[in-house]
C-alpha cells in the first residue's frame, strides 16, 4: 500500500512539472517578450549598394552577422539570390561565419529587376532586396562592311556597344537609332531607322535601289550610361 501511495505521489508531481517546463519553453521561444529576438540571430550588417548595373561585373557586397555564441554546427550562413551569381558563379552559396560571427559575399548580376537576397542559418531566414540596373554603353565602335564601292554595293553598319574597363559588359537589348545623310545629292540610300542589340552589337544593311553616289554620312545614336545621347559616325563613299 505504502508502495502504491508513493508511485501515485511521484506521478503528481511529474504531472506538476510538466506544465512549468512548457512555460519556461515558452518563456523563451521566438517571438516571445523575454525569448530570442531574430535580429540576435541572423541580420544584415551591409549592403554596399542598394543598386547596380546588370553588367556582370559590378558588385554589391554583402555582410550578415549571426550570434557569434552559435554551435560549431550553427555557424554557417547560406545566401540564396533570385538572379545573379556569388564568387562560385552560383545562385546560392554557403559561408562560413568567423569567430564575430560574420559571413561575407558578393553578388553580381547580369539580368535587371527587382533582386531578393536570403540569408539562412539554422532554421532562421531573413531578406532583402537590391535593384539591378540594365547596363548601358559607355561608347560605340561603328564600322561599315565596305567603306566603299559602286551603286550596286549593299552595306552592312555594325554599333558595338562598349563599356569602359572593368565596368563589364552591355546588358541586351539595347535600342540603336541610326541616321544617313546624303551630302552630294538630295536621294538617300534605304535603310531601317533602328536595331536592337545582339551579344552587345547592332547591325542594319544599306541598299541603293537608285543607284545614287556620293559620301554619306552614317551617324549612330544610343543613351549611354552617364543618361545622354552617345553618338558616333561614318562615312560612305560610292563611285558611279
Amino acid at each position: 500500500m505504502m508502495k502504491a501511495k508513493l508511485i501515485a505521489l511521484i506521478n503528481i508531481l511529474l504531472l506538476a512539472l510538466l506544465p512549468a517546463c512548457d512555460r519556461e519553453d515558452d518563456l523563451y521561444s521566438m517571438g516571445n517578450t523575454s525569448g530570442p529576438k531574430l535580429k540576435d540571430i541572423i541580420a544584415f550588417q551591409e549592403l554596399s549598394v542598394i543598386s547596380l548595373d546588370a553588367d556582370s561585373a559590378s558588385g554589391c557586397h554583402i555582410k550578415v552577422k549571426i550570434n557569434p555564441e552559435a554551435s560549431a554546427g550553427k555557424r554557417t550562413v547560406t545566401f540564396v539570390a533570385r538572379s545573379g551569381a556569388f564568387p562560385n558563379n552560383d545562385t546560392i552559396q554557403v559561408v562560413k561565419a568567423n569567430d564575430e560571427g560574420i559571413a561575407t559575399t558578393t553578388l553580381v548580376s547580369k539580368q535587371p529587376g527587382k533582386c531578393m537576397i536570403k540569408a539562412i542559418t539554422d532554421i532562421y531566414t531573413i531578406d532583402t532586396f537590391i535593384m539591378v540596373n540594365a547596363a548601358l554603353p559607355d561608347d560605340i565602335l561603328l564600322t561599315s562592311d565596305p567603306y566603299t564601292g559602286d551603286t550596286s554595293t549593299s552595306f552592312s553598319i555594325s554599333a558595338e556597344l562598349v563599356r569602359n574597363p572593368g565596368r563589364g559588359t552591355v546588358t541586351d537589348p539595347v535600342k540603336v537609332f541610326f541616321v544617313i545623310t546624303p551630302l552630294d545629292t538630295s536621294i538617300n540610300l534605304i535603310y531601317p531607322s533602328f536595331s536592337f542589340s545582339s551579344t552587345h552589337l547592332a547591325t542594319i544593311n544599306i541598299t541603293n535601289p537608285y543607284k545614287v553616289s556620293g559620301k554619306f554620312k552614317v551617324v549612330s545614336k544610343v543613351l549611354s550610361s552617364q543618361g545622354d545621347t552617345l553618338k558616333r559616325d561614318v562615312m560612305l563613299h560610292i563611285n558611279k
